[in-house]
């Protein structure tokens, strides 16, 4: 999320000499080329892993294994890592995520956990050299250790890898599933008649689709307050949706009706589950 802002401060000195037109489709060509190796269909390509980023040298990039941490940066080329010494051959299966995973579906949990953790051991820590230390050396850093840290303090990593994944109820895969493809129709509804909106209205219909993935992110981790938020947003579009279409003058199709429908019954649906939740879920609500 904060990466596409952060990269931008390193691209800036190219300003001083590179024509935007050049770096524009420089930088477009390049991410064009990133998009084919995230993939596990392709194995080596013989002498073009000695030039090319190559699906292979990539997967070892995304790894949590240890021999795959902090290697194969590149974009294009990977003779790049071969110079500077980041360059590793995939060697075993590689299993991928986060070296600490984070077990949840809370998009907020997930944009900010390496922030909250980067604020508390920076609160933590004692010193003032030893505060910036953690700001600009590795996350595995800590005082009397290089600055990269040791990699025998990464996890070991066994395949087949467990994943976290709550067991959900089938009636409520189908439900999520349903939602989400709507949610996608929404969005690029909005996107398309942008132009035509108010301002107040397109960072409403932004802030609707942010809280539609805390809502889904809360249900597949079961958690018991999940049904109510559920049951709000859907009661939300409906009201938005019979008041503000008017408003706006929009012609409204049967799609619109149908669409109503749903969201109605759907929030229907969630204030009767906010009761049995716990039980559908073989769960029990947490006292916090």
């Amino acid at each position: 999320m904060f990466n596409v802002y952060i990269i931008s401060i390193f691209y800036l000195p190219l300003a001083l000499g590179i024509p935007p037109a050049v770096f524009v489709v420089h930088h477009e060509l390049n991410l064009l080329y990133q998009v084919w190796i995230h993939t596990r269909l392709f194995g080596k390509l013989g002498l073009l892993e000695y030039i090319l980023n190559t699906p292979s040298h990539h997967r070892v990039h995304h790894g949590r294994n240890r021999y795959c941490i902090d290697k194969n940066y590149a974009g294009v080329l990977i003779v790049w890592d071969r110079m500077f010494g980041t360059f590793q051959m995939e060697d075993e299966e590689v299993v991928f995520g986060l070296t600490h995973p984070t077990k949840t579906f809370d998009p907020i949990a997930i944009q900010f956990s390496g922030f909250s953790n980067l604020a508390k051991q920076f609160w933590n820590i004692k010193g003032f050299r030893n505060k910036l230390s953690v700001l600009f050396k590795g996350p595995g850093w800590s005082p009397g250790k290089p600055r990269l840290g040791y990699i025998e303090d990464i996890p070991e990593v066994h395949v087949p890898q467990v994943k976290y994944d709550p067991p959900l109820p089938m009636w409520c895969i189908v439900y999520l599933n349903l939602h989400s493809y709507m949610l996608l129709i929404f969005f690029g509804d909005l996107a398309f008649q942008h132009k035509k909106l108010s301002q107040l209205i397109v960072i409403g219909g932004v802030m609707y689709c942010f809280i539609t993935q805390v809502s889904f992110g809360a249900i597949m981790d079961n958690k018991y307050w999940a049904p109510l938020l559920e049951g709000i947003r859907c009661f939300l579009y409906c009201y938005v949706d019979f008041y503000i279409l008017p408003a706006m003058e929009r012609d409204i199709y049967p799609i619109t009706v149908g669409l109503r429908t749903v969201f109605f019954l759907s929030s229907l649906l969630w204030i009767f589950k906010q009761k049995y939740f716990s039980i559908s879920f073989n769960r029990k609500p947490h006292n916090k």
